[in-house]
């Protein structure tokens, strides 16, 4: 139970922050382009929600299970924050793109043209002035991974111990106690980050 506290802790905040940084990476990918592959990665981030989280979690398990050099991978920590990075990728991707589009093209246009390469201009424009959304994105993202618990049913090994995943084994061979208990537990961190979120001046709702 200790182990599947401290896991769902540190999928919340590390995992959660290297979640929001491949984000970050494929929104500035596609960054104010306007050719096919960006309209195409549009589409396809949306794909992993058009599933449910039980069959998205089977899915990563299969590919961790037969793809050689991922089975190693399958019994740690890793594959249960891949699984919940690829099923909340939409969401997070809209939180990222909702930060880049604040940035204003102006400022950007400005860096390319004193000459700056375009990875220049989003290390040294555009990441530092969205460094709040991103702060904002890796809280929500944070709630997201603490309170999942479908998709690493299938993923649950000893040593990938998360509180969902837990919650959903343990009320299946009846421990309605300690179900009890690791809910209060998964609640009062959800609440920590609602708290530091909105004391952030996080908004929700937008």
């Amino acid at each position: 139970m200790i182990r599947s506290i401290i896991n769902s802790i540190l999928i919340g905040t590390l995992g959660g922050a290297l979640a929001v940084g491949c984000y970050l990476a494929v929104g500035l990918a596609t960054h104010r382009q306007n050719d096919g592959l960006s309209r195409l990665v549009d589409y396809i981030v949306l794909t992993p929600r058009a599933v449910p989280g039980l069959m998205a979690g089977l899915a990563v398990f299969w590919v961790f299970l037969f793809v050689p050099f991922l089975a190693p991978a399958r019994s740690t920590l890793f594959s249960v924050w891949f699984a919940y990075a690829v099923v909340w990728l939409a969401y997070g991707m809209r939180l990222i793109q909702s930060a880049l589009m604040q940035v204003g093209p102006e400022l950007e246009e400005a860096g390319r043209l004193v000459g700056a390469s375009r990875a220049r201009v989003s290390r040294d424009i555009t990441v530092p002035l969205i460094r709040n959304g991103l702060l904002g994105a890796w809280l929500l993202v944070f709630m997201i991974f603490e309170r999942e618990y479908s998709t690493g049913v299938y993923l649950l090994s000893p040593g990938t111990e998360v509180i969902g995943a837990q919650i959903v084994s343990l009320w299946a061979s009846g421990a309605v106690d300690v179900v009890a208990a690791l809910s209060l537990i998964n609640m009062a961190l959800v609440g920590i980050g609602l708290a530091v979120a909105l004391r952030f001046g996080v908004k929700l709702h937008d």
